[in-house]
């Protein structure tokens, strides 16, 4: 989540500190704002009914599903990793920063890593089983063996990484699509289907029954189970993904890309084009897939559209990055967005209030809207929920100098109170 990005290379300090707030870089900062906006879009889905990533949506209206398309085709595996590429450039950059001063940035990062694997946890199993933090700490932690590779070396291992993945996901896919047909194959297709079909029905059917029913210890009780059900895939299927974006954010941090930019604009515009012009088409076959999926559930298609998630989601994830990057490059254009940036700076705070903003909203210890709003009903409700956060993160920033959650990372982090109020 929310990160330092800022190096000061003229501070020598005994001790480690936090930079201030004058001292962010606000590109960074509103591409975080983004990330937290794509973040709440998708997120909307698992919040207001049962849903998994992969799944076509359960039928509805003929607006629901178009605007499910959508929402797959622009919004959803795309965020997480502009999160993940923004947690590894800005864990390099504070590495980098604190090596500045003559400190060992180790002990450092890891006390901020093992907070915020704490904050995941309280929040997974207290407020949101889908949490994301409890994962991008491990994530952090495994960067950590990797802070001395060179720019060349991270790039070549997240796109090694990456492919390694891509064929072990296209390996499987590939024999059950070749095996549509074989009359050999027939019955053992078959079963398979009905077996993975019924265990994804009675995992949606549970949590749709305990959030629409249950109370808040119900609630809890499912978390738990859901949230260590949500380790044995996630951690298989996208650790490696949000790995990938981890090391192409610390090869960014080292490559000094924000910094030269404006040195390389022709290759990084062709960078630009030629990943969002491959992420859409790819983008609009998983948009597509889901779409048109048979609605009893079988294997092929699932996998086919993990596969599509996987090989789309980092190449249009990236073109979003380098597209606002280039656009935003002018310093007058980025103050238009200096809103956008106070919600970048908030992300933490942010990203855990949606979750309890939408668990009040939609389960049954709270208003109990659970099922109830459609996806298009539900994408103008993120905007709403949006709106309302970005006012909030305006009016705490003007007497505040972190937000409430960041401030507990940093005084947990540093060992010390950290001054709150501006001025």
């Amino acid at each position: 989540m929310e990160q330092e990005p800022t190096l000061r290379q003229d501070e020598i300090s005994s001790t480690p500190q936090p930079i201030a707030p004058s001292e962010r870089i606000p590109l960074l900062d509103i591409l975080r704002g983004v990330a937290v906006f794509g973040i709440l879009v998708v997120n909307m889905g698992v919040f207001k009914a049962s849903a998994m990533p992969f799944i076509p949506a359960r039928s509805g209206s003929e607006v629901d599903r178009w605007a499910d398309a959508l929402i797959n085709f622009l919004f959803e595996g795309k965020f997480y990793p502009i999160f993940a590429f923004l947690f590894g450039l800005g864990l390099t950059l504070q590495m980098e920063r604190l090596q500045a001063r003559g400190l060992n940035p180790l002990p450092v990062m890891a006390r901020r890593l093992l907070v915020l694997l704490l904050i995941g946890l309280i929040h997974a199993i207290l407020i949101w089983s889908g949490d994301i933090l409890f994962f991008y700490a491990i994530g952090g932690l495994v960067l950590l063996l990797f802070r001395r590779l060179q720019p060349r070396a991270l790039l070549a291992l997240a796109l090694g990484v990456w492919a390694l993945q891509l064929f072990c996901c296209g390996v499987p896919t590939s024999l059950f699509l070749a095996m549509q047909g074989v009359p050999e194959a027939e019955v053992g297709l078959r079963e398979a289907n009905q077996q993975f079909a019924s265990g994804i029905q009675q995992m949606l059917s549970q949590a749709e029954k305990v959030y629409s029913q249950g109370g808040y210890l119900d609630a809890m009780q499912h978390r738990l189970w859901e949230w260590l059900q949500t380790i044995l895939w996630a951690y298989l299927a996208l650790l490696p993904n949000a790995l990938v974006m981890f090391w192409l954010g610390m090869y960014a941090g080292k490559g000094r890309l924000f910094e030269n930019i404006q040195s390389s604009l022709a290759r990084w515009r062709v960078v630009a084009g030629v990943c969002l012009v491959a992420g859409a088409i790819v983008n609009l076959l998983y948009a597509r897939q889901l779409f048109t999926a048979p609605q009893q559930l079988e294997l092929a298609p699932f996998l086919t559209a993990l596969w599509l998630y996987l090989l789309g989601g980092p190449v249009l994830a990236v073109g979003y990055i380098l597209l606002l990057s280039l656009w935003l490059r002018d310093g007058g254009r980025q103050a238009r967005f200096a809103w956008l940036a106070a919600v970048g700076r908030m992300a933490l705070t942010n990203y855990l209030l949606q979750s309890v903003i939408c668990t009040l909203l939609f389960y049954n210890y709270g208003l109990g809207l659970y099922g109830k709003v459609g996806v298009a009903a539900g994408f103008v409700l993120s905007c709403f929920i949006f709106a309302v956060q970005s006012l909030f993160s305006v009016w705490w920033l003007r007497r505040y100098r972190f937000g409430p959650v960041e401030w507990l990372w940093r005084t947990l982090t540093y060992g010390q109170k950290q001054p709150m109020r501006l001025g």
